[in-house]
């Protein structure tokens, strides 16, 4: 998945994140740059200042997992927003519940 921020007009440039699902699980790792031609529309403006933080900080290479679980923002979130998280917490097992536990 691209993970980029405008960095000139229709130009967008970032880190391509490969994730992998196992059943309820999502795995993650940062796999290289990218630069890709924006479509006019589809860039979240909300989250432009957010990536580029998050970008510029060179924690992103830190990725282990996608959380899709309704948390808090905590000390793994390298990306939190609206219904995905990028997080530094490794994803392990699940439990009889069909909860996800998250390691640190």
């Amino acid at each position: 998945m691209p993970l980029t921020m405008n960095m000139a007009e229709g130009v967008g440039f970032g880190a391509m994140v490969k994730i992998v699902r196992s059943c309820e699980r999502f795995s993650a790792e940062t796999i290289g740059g990218v630069g890709i031609f924006s479509a006019v529309g589809l860039r979240d403006a909300g989250l432009e200042q957010t990536i580029h933080t998050v970008i510029k900080s060179h924690t992103l290479s830190g990725v282990k997992s996608v959380r899709r679980d309704a948390h808090e923002t905590t000390e793994t979130c390298i990306l939190h927003a609206p219904g995905a998280c990028l997080s530094s917490a490794y994803c392990t097992t699940q439990t009889r519940e069909n909860t996800i536990t998250w390691l640190n």
